[in-house]
């Protein structure tokens, strides 16, 4: 069912591309460490708190194969997709939204959306996409900080990982 959920994303608009590349950042279990400095105990937790009401925009999307050959992912984007960014509100809601550079036959500038949450240990953010009525896997945080925010995403089929960083923007 995931494989057929990619073929479909591929078949679409330029715009379907772009939620294809977060996709692939948010639908694998991802193995992640984090920074102890980021959790109030020492315990590895995460504050949901901190991603809110903040543009997030990807500064880089990294795949590292079996070999852990490292390629760039995000140089490979169309350029009206490198400004989009995520935006997680109080209300457990989420949207990616186009940003400055739009593309050309963009009507709306909310790319997708949908709602989220932290699972239950605080190392993990879920999302369920109600634009395209998709649950995306657990998507393992390795930093959240005040303006960064880094995720890993393992993919068991071909041993690879995809990691992306995103910052906060004004």
């Amino acid at each position: 069912m995931e494989g057929m959920v990619f073929v479909l994303l591929l078949d679409q608009s330029n715009a379907m591309r772009r939620i294809f590349i977060l996709c692939i950042v948010f639908s694998e279990i991802a193995y992640v460490s984090c920074d102890k400095d980021d959790s109030a105990s020492g315990n590895n937790n995460f504050r949901p708190e901190t991603l809110i009401d903040k543009k997030w925009q990807i500064q880089s999307n990294i795949s590292i194969d079996s070999t852990n050959h490292e390629t760039d992912l995000l140089s490979g984007q169309e350029g009206y997709t490198k400004d989009d960014y995520l935006i997680f509100a109080a209300d457990s809601t989420y949207q990616l939204n186009d940003n400055i550079i739009l593309q050309s036959d963009t009507a709306s500038k909310i790319i997708d959306s949908g709602t989220w949450l932290f699972s239950a240990d605080n190392t993990q953010l879920l999302r369920h996409s109600d634009m395209y009525e998709h649950d995306y896997e657990p998507a393992l945080i390795k930093t959240l900080t005040a303006n960064t925010f880094v995720t890993e995403t393992y993919f068991a089929s071909d041993r690879s990982t995809i990691r992306t960083s995103y910052i906060s923007v004004p």
